[in-house]
């Protein structure tokens, strides 16, 4: 499978009509509602999808599906080539099959549904331009979502918070909490390490560090997405307080995810590398509901 490219990205986020939205830090905002994003800030979006057209027929020549509004939900200007992800999650997922269209410059179109169960995401690497993203869904009917944007890893060579990929809290300090409602937070740092994430749970795949890369600290019960992007095969490792584990690998393409309920607690969090060879590479892991 394709390995994703390594790149830097900026990108500035225009929010719509149909929408509002939030970032996990500050950032700069014009009166129009206009964000000036770094590639260490996360944007959300919660809005309602409408059926006002039939995405199949607006784009017949790609592989787009659902019904989508006349007008974006947002519209993404990216000032340097690179690589983001781009995910909505019905409130209902349950009952609403969400879909995705992206429309960049240069006829380019990015199409996606059901990554997630029956939530879609796009992982690309984005040609400087400006990007039209409607959120969709696959039946005729209304439902509301949270669209997410978050920043790919980091260009190579790029610095980095990490100093060694078998130290504590790789990329915070100390432990990170999630409130309730919390806006997504992104964390970075090196995967791998020395130790065989299946002699911890069999279920786990990977070499991990011998400490946790993050702590995260739920504060509040709550559905929580933890996505990892990397231009290596990884995989991620949770181990709650009362010992129980949660891993995955390859849930969007060769990055690992967890999509579940969080109950109350503190969790260790472990990213792994799947290919000794690819030594410690760089990662963006996002927490977001």
């Amino acid at each position: 499978m394709k390995k994703l490219a390594l790149l830097p990205l900026l990108f500035v986020v225009a929010c719509n009509s149909g929408g509002s939205s939030s970032s996990s830090s500050s950032s700069s905002s014009s009166s129009d509602g206009t964000w000036n994003a770094t590639a260490t800030v996360a944007e959300t979006l919660q809005g309602e999808t409408s059926t006002q057209r039939n995405a199949t027929e607006v784009l017949p020549e790609h592989e787009c599906i659902g019904y989508i509004p006349n007008e974006p939900h947002v519209t993404i200007h990216v000032a340097e080539e690179g690589q983001f992800v781009v995910a909505a999650t019905a409130s209902n997922p349950e009952d609403d099959d969400l879909t995705l269209v992206i429309q960049g410059p240069n006829n380019i179109v990015f199409c996606d549904d059901d990554t997630f169960g029956t939530q879609p995401a796009i992982t690309e690497t984005f040609p400087p331009g400006d990007y039209k993203v409607f959120v969709g869904i696959y039946e005729e009917a209304t439902a509301s979502f949270t669209l997410t944007l978050t920043p790919g890893v980091p260009a190579a060579g790029a610095a980095t918070t990490t100093p060694t990929a078998t130290g504590p809290a790789a990329g915070t300090t100390g432990a990170v909490n999630i409130a309730a409602g919390a806006t997504p937070t992104i964390l970075n740092g090196l995967a791998g390490g020395t130790v065989d994430a299946s002699t911890l749970n069999p279920a786990c795949i990977g070499t991990i560090a011998s400490e946790p890369d993050h702590v995260i600290n739920v504060q509040a019960a709550q559905n929580l997405n933890l996505t990892v992007v990397s231009a290596s095969d990884t995989s991620l490792v949770v181990r709650g307080a009362n010992g129980q584990f949660f891993c995955n690998d390859d849930d969007l393409e060769l990055n690992p995810g967890l999509h579940q309920n969080f109950p109350v607690g503190s969790y260790d969090v472990f990213i792994g590398v799947i290919d000794a060879e690819d030594g410690n590479p760089a990662y963006v892991l996002t927490v977001a509901p």
